[in-house]
């Protein structure tokens, strides 16, 4: 016995695209009228929400009408010409402007399944009760089999009725032949069989047959009476048992980072950095160390850095920054560790490299007049705060190669370019052409006076 349709049950049933146009409206009507007082609901509408119950429970299992059906309801010959025909005349009827159970814009956003759902609603309603139960109790069984449902020869109903065996020394075709003969007879006694099961025991075949579906358990029925070939031939345990040793992967990232260090002081090599997510917490960390790698850790010690909230025009809340917000866990160490670095030859031929293309930026940006403006800097500067800081910043680094070169400095000069406007750059470059001309005529003239 189903509970009471409620106003928000009705009003559930609204968008579920199953009524007329008519019915729709009527519907609408006393949803809105069920708010402000008691209001009796349509005659029709316990019937037709049944109605559409059972039909998208049968669609979502995979229900197709039969031939009979088909040539019955709409005197088509096969599904998929009367899905054709009556998607075309569906179309035809929203373009003239005629209401229907969906909508034209919707119609035009729907996948093929989702058409089909909606075409053979008519079909479902020309049914029967019977016809109806029928087709719920076939869609069921289908799926039941589909999940491993007595499936498979020792599945079978081995016993009275059942094939016989081919001989050892039989061809291929003669075992193909008895195989597609043993799956034929198999599916029609499994069917048989679940006809005859109770309403009840169905839903219990039905929750035993999800629950098989876990591959690492294993059922076997020891049952005496169960026989294959006059032989015990047991299937499944009536208590599910554990094929072997279950085991949990990771499923999270955590990133190993260098430890944070205040100016001036010495690297702490007794601790470790990762960046986890930010639902993952220290404990967690704790015992994924463990599990994954043996690290065991004395202590554990989480914090959340949450990036910089700005509104933007539309008054909404917009996290920004180049970190986001991330989470830290620092955990103790039983052994040092100190977190593989770079050689000083590196950083500071890297910081070369660096340095000329902050030279070049710089340039363009000032003869293009840019909107954005960098200070300038030296290289002599930062190369001398590396050196100052280097052995607390980069504890356990290898040192520099003996011998080597000292890497060429680079300055960065202000005033390099004289102006940022394009007019006045080609001033600046005719009064350097004129220039260049007055001497070399000061050159001419000289040597002319020197010949004669």
């Amino acid at each position: 016995m189903r509970a009471p349709i409620t106003p928000a049950r009705a009003r559930q049933f609204l968008r579920w695209q199953w009524l007329s146009a008519e019915q729709r409206d009527e519907l609408a009507t006393y949803v809105a009228a069920a708010q402000s007082g008691d209001v009796v609901p349509p005659a029709w509408l316990a019937a037709e929400l049944e109605a559409a119950r059972s039909y998208r429970t049968a669609r979502a299992r995979g229900w197709e009408p039969t031939a009979a059906q088909l040539q019955r309801a709409a005197q088509a010959e096969s599904l998929d010409a009367f899905l054709l025909d009556a998607g075309d005349a569906l179309r035809a009827k929203l373009e003239r402007g005629e209401r229907a159970r969906v909508e034209l814009g919707d119609w035009d956003t729907m996948d093929v399944d989702e058409q089909a759902d909606i075409l053979l609603q008519p079909v479902w309603q020309s049914l029967s009760d019977d016809e109806r139960a029928e087709a719920l109790v076939r869609v069921a069984f289908a799926c039941m089999r589909k999940m491993g449902w007595r499936t498979g020869y020792s599945a079978g109903f081995p016993g009275d009725g059942a094939l016989p065996v081919p001989m050892p020394g039989a061809d291929a075709s003669e075992r193909a032949a008895h195989w597609r003969a043993l799956l034929q007879s198999e599916e029609e006694r499994a069917w048989d069989a679940w006809k005859l099961l109770s309403p009840d025991a169905r839903r219990a075949e039905w929750a035993t047959a999800w629950q098989q579906r876990d591959r690492s358990v294993v059922y076997l029925d020891d049952a005496p009476t169960t026989k294959l070939l006059g032989a015990v031939a047991p299937r499944w345990y009536a208590v599910p048992q554990r094929a072997g040793k279950l085991q949990f992967l990771p499923n999270m990232t955590a990133r190993l980072v260098r430890n944070y260090t205040p100016r001036g002081e010495p690297y702490d090599a007794w601790k470790a950095t990762f960046r986890v997510p930010l639902h993952v917490h220290k404990h967690v960390l704790r015992s994924y160390l463990l599990a994954v790698y043996g690290l065991r850790t004395t202590w554990a010690r989480s914090m959340v850095y949450r990036s910089r909230i700005t509104y933007s025009v539309q008054k909404k809340r917009r996290a920004v920054g180049r970190g986001r917000t991330f989470k830290k866990v620092e955990v103790g160490l039983l052994e040092p560790f100190v977190f593989p670095s770079i050689s000083k030859e590196f950083l500071r031929t890297h910081l070369f490299q660096q340095e000329m293309m902050f030279e070049e930026r710089r340039l363009m940006l000032k003869m293009t007049k840019a909107q954005r403006w960098r200070g300038t800097k030296s290289v002599q500067d930062l190369s001398a705060s590396l050196d100052r800081d280097y052995a607390a910043q980069n504890a356990g680094a290898p040192d520099e190669a003996p011998g080597a070169k000292p890497t060429a400095q680079l300055l960065v000069r202000s005033g390099s370019v004289p102006t940022a406007r394009h007019n006045n750059i080609l001033s600046v470059l005719s009064e350097r052409r004129a220039k260049r001309n007055a001497r070399v005529q000061a050159y001419i003239k000289a040597q002319e006076t020197a010949a004669s």
